[in-house]
């Protein structure tokens, strides 16, 4: 027995000696062994910029050694390179070329010999290399067809008709020659061509248990009959998406179906409602472009746009800022590429697409937009469209939508260049689809709601005024004391255009006064009620003051009166007696006379004051907001501005013309709320991608300075950050911000850091923040520890790790508003009733204390403002 306890130890020695030996073992092959060639997969239409769920870090900046760093191309070499993230191949390493070709043309099929000498676009798809047994390409099912002529084309591309096929059998599938003959190969289901919805099942899965649980199969039904679709276009497609159509008004809702037992379930059902709806309008306007697209495509490389422009330089001298729209307009390096014949394709397309952009640009005026709509520019604009034309993949296309709806951040870049591509075709259907598109995918990031409630808290309080009276009423000079009070307040005015809301003052003037004529002197009191209005509109063109309307009423009563003969008393009784009834016939008068000048002078200090307040808003609007938007080329251009009985609502979209926006139904606010505001997260990353941080190397104090001077403000790192730390961010999305489940996640992409002699490669910084209500301020903070994610020891994570936790301190929370707003005694009555991060959306709402203490509320969402 006393021997016991020693070998039970021995026995812990040898089972941690054995679990370190593994732990080493593992971590040598996890690092050595690249992950994900054991099987082969399906390839990925975004395999370049797609990462394994569980690949090493260095693979994801996997880039050669030379600054700046480039992307990789898809050569052999580089495929090598590659080999964790594409399927096994069948080809020996040594035949690099068939792979080559593959990535080329990825789907072949057999054309005439016009068709054939004219590539498709290259695709950026890695496919398993074609073997040496692999058989002729699967004929199309009916022949290609000419596209009509177009004038002052002269050349033409194949189109995507292609894709409308399924692709062509592999050697396994191919037919088999017997005796000479060639004998059919065993008939194969047909491949799907539509893509797979997978984050729309996963929201109709949610619903199984539910009351929407047959709403929900039947959808699911519907999108296994268009997923075995062979074809973009078939009656069988059209029959789908009709039933698909249907099903996307929502399931059927019982009487209570917004009570706090069924919210929850019902907010569950809008989300995958509108999944549904804005997924059938994109595919049905995708089936009717392939549809009406020819076979075909003409690609107008060298139209002539001499004749647009000889127009041009006789018209626009006629304006006064033709100048100016000459350099806007690009005119001078389209006329040199217009007239040098050697410009090369690319170089055209680039061009056309930078004026197109221009022309189509939300944030040109009224009067700019019908000056660009003129004939002769809309000529111009006809010619560009065709120079920025390219064939269309619209299967790659779907593709790259439903891998966004995934949060895949390198479909991104694609899915903008694609829609851009779409948006400048000459073909109606197409460019339509890019209008869905636009619709759906670049959708407002930014709502706003102020009620009228928060208006009139944050007007000025009563004010009363005191001064002298010196004025003439009728000829005569009257003087004094008067005393004004006036309370302003706002009423807003239903408009679904623009803001749209009356300023009202209410006041009374009380007066003391007397007035000396002759010999006789009147006391009067008076007073005088006035009511003034003015109407403010507010669109995105700035904001508009319109004239005051002014209405008083006087009333007076005479005090007293007084004679130098009042010594003698027949004659002064009589001079009073004739001055009061004097007084009494000019009375209506006088009254018309002072409501007048009460009405004017109200009038005039109306409007100093309402010019006086417009011009610090519009300041604090440019210094705030529209230069630091400059800075950053970041266009915030407003979508949908209205006023309602009780509300202004606002929504605005935070993004150039190379980003997208917002997709998903926001959360909707309290019916009672006094402020609300919803941000979705692509408006913070489109700000962030603005900051131009890829691939770029600066000092962690250098950072800190250029990153808040874009915002018009100075902040040093903290203290017990070392100050010789250089950061060296990775090339693809170095910040990138997620809003879901109630927290902010933050993810931090590295390519080298170094502080001093220690330097490590190739990591991420990931932790996430809680939204939190302390008091009336509203503040995200740090909760979680700070993940590591990268190939480094353990000895190089512990002061990496010290690094980011001083730099991302909890203790420093970050405000969400501005606390002077929050923290305002005018709102000391208030509480915050809504503060929710969930997908893609963070949401607040500011409301009036209630008087009987009520449940939270489950997170509803809104549909009403998801479509333009």
């Amino acid at each position: 027995m006393g021997q016991q306890p020693g070998r039970v130890q021995s026995l812990y020695a040898l089972l941690l000696g054995s679990l370190l030996l593994l732990c080493v073992v593992a971590l040598r092959t996890w690092k050595l062994e690249p992950r994900g060639i054991s099987s082969p997969s399906p390839p990925s239409p975004h395999l370049k910029q797609q990462v394994p769920a569980r690949a090493t870090l260095s693979a994801i900046v996997a880039l050669p050694d030379e600054r700046p760093r480039q992307s990789v191309e898809l050569t052999p070499h580089a495929s090598a390179d590659l080999s964790h993230e594409q399927p096994q191949s069948d080809s020996p390493a040594s035949e690099p070329a068939p792979m080559l070709a593959e990535a080329i043309c990825p789907e072949p099929v057999n054309v005439d010999l016009l068709a054939a000498i004219v590539v498709p676009p290259v695709r950026a798809a890695v496919r398993p290399a074609v073997t040496a047994a692999a058989t002729e390409p699967a004929l199309p099912e009916a022949p290609l067809e000419l596209a009509p002529e177009l004038p002052g084309v002269d050349q033409v591309r194949l189109a995507s008709r292609d894709r409308l096929w399924s692709p062509a059998p592999t050697g396994a599938q191919s037919n088999s020659v017997v005796g000479g003959r060639r004998l059919p190969a065993p008939a194969q289901p047909p491949q799907s061509v539509w893509p797979r919805a997978e984050v729309l099942r996963q929201q109709l899965a949610a619903l199984h248990d539910t009351p929407a649980a047959d709403w929900a199969n039947e959808v699911e039904r519907a999108l296994d009959r268009l997923e075995q679709c062979s074809q973009l276009s078939s009656a069988e497609v059209r029959r789908v998406l009709s039933r698909l159509g249907e099903l996307a008004a929502g399931p059927p809702l019982p009487p209570d179906a917004y009570s706090l037992e069924n919210r929850s379930w019902v907010s569950l059902a809008a989300r995958a409602r509108y999944g549904l709806e804005r997924r059938v309008e994109l595919w049905r306007q995708a089936e009717r472009a392939v549809d009406g697209e020819p076979s075909l495509r003409v690609h107008s490389l060298s139209s002539n746009v001499s004749q647009e422009l000889r127009d041009l330089e006789q018209w626009l001298p006629r304006h006064g800022r033709g100048a100016d729209w000459r350099r806007y307009l690009l005119l001078d390096q389209l006329e040199w590429i217009a007239g040098d014949g050697q410009a090369s394709a690319d170089t055209r397309q680039r061009i056309a697409e930078r004026i197109l952009a221009r022309m189509t640009s939300a944030r040109l005026t009224e009067e700019q937009q019908q000056f660009v709509s003129e004939p002769i520019l809309a000529r111009l604009n006809e010619k560009l469209r065709q120079w920025a034309y390219l064939p269309p993949d619209y299967l790659e296309f779907l593709s790259s939508v439903e891998a966004w709806e995934m949060h895949d951040i390198s479909a991104g870049q694609a899915l903008v260049e694609q829609w851009q591509h779409l948006a400048w075709s000459p073909f109606e259907e197409a460019s339509t689809l890019a209008q869905v598109f636009d619709l759906h995918y670049r959708n407002a990031n930014i709502r706003v709601a102020i009620s009228g409630d928060l208006l009139n808290r944050f007007l000025p309080p009563v004010q009363t005024v005191e001064e002298d009276v010196e004025d003439e009423i009728l000829g005569t000079p009257v003087a004094g004391r008067s005393r004004t009070v006036t309370r302003l307040f706002v009423q807003l005015i239903p408009d679904r255009m623009r803001w749209r809301l009356g300023l009202e003052a209410h006041g009374q003037v009380q007066s003391q006064t007397w007035a000396e004529r002759g010999s006789v002197t009147l006391f009067t009191h008076g007073a005088t009620r006035y009511r003034a209005r003015k109407l403010l509109t507010i669109d995105r063109h700035g904001i508009f003051t319109h004239h005051t309307e002014t209405e008083a009423e006087n009333n007076s009563e005479l005090a007293n009166v007084t004679t130098r003969l009042d010594g003698l008393p027949l004659l002064g009784s009589l001079l009073r007696s004739l001055a009061r009834r004097t007084h009494a016939e000019r009375l209506p008068e006088a009254n018309a006379e002072v409501e007048q000048k009460v009405s004017l002078r109200v009038a005039e200090r109306l409007d100093a004051a309402v010019a006086r307040r417009v011009y610090e808003w519009e300041k604090q609007y440019r210094e705030r907001l529209v230069a630091p938007l400059q800075k950053l080329d970041l266009p915030l251009s407003t979508i949908d501005m209205q006023t309602t009985s009780q509300r202004l609502i606002a929504r605005y979209r935070l993004a150039g013309d190379d980003q997208l926006a917002a997709y998903t139904p926001r959360p909707l606010a309290p019916s009672d709320s006094l402020l609300s505001i919803q941000i979705h997260e692509s408006a913070v990353n489109n700000v962030l991608e603005r900051l131009r941080l890829a691939g770029r190397q600066a000092s962690l104090r250098e950072l800190y300075q250029q990153i808040t001077a874009a915002f018009g403000k100075q902040v040093d790192p903290p203290e017990n950050v070392p100050d010789d730390i250089v950061v060296w961010f990775a090339e693809n999305d170095p910040i990138r911000v997620r809003f879901d489940q109630n927290r902010v996640d933050l993810t931090l992409r590295v390519a080298e850091m170094h502080s001093g002699r220690d330097r490590w490669y190739d990591f991420e910084i990931h932790t996430w923040f809680t939204p939190h209500v302390v008091g009336h301020r509203i503040l995200l903070v740090r909760d979680g520890v700070i993940e590591l994610r990268g190939t480094m020891s353990f000895a190089d994570r512990l002061p990496l790790r010290a690094i980011f936790t001083a730099i991302l301190a909890r203790e420093r929370a970050i405000p969400i508003l501005d606390p002077r707003i929050t923290e305002d005694p005018r709102l000391a009555d208030t509480r915050v009733s809504q503060l929710v991060a969930v997908d893609g959306w963070l949401g607040l709402a500011i409301s009036p204390l209630p008087k009987t203490a009520r449940p939270p509320e489950p997170v509803r969402v809104s549909l009403s403002d998801q479509t333009r």
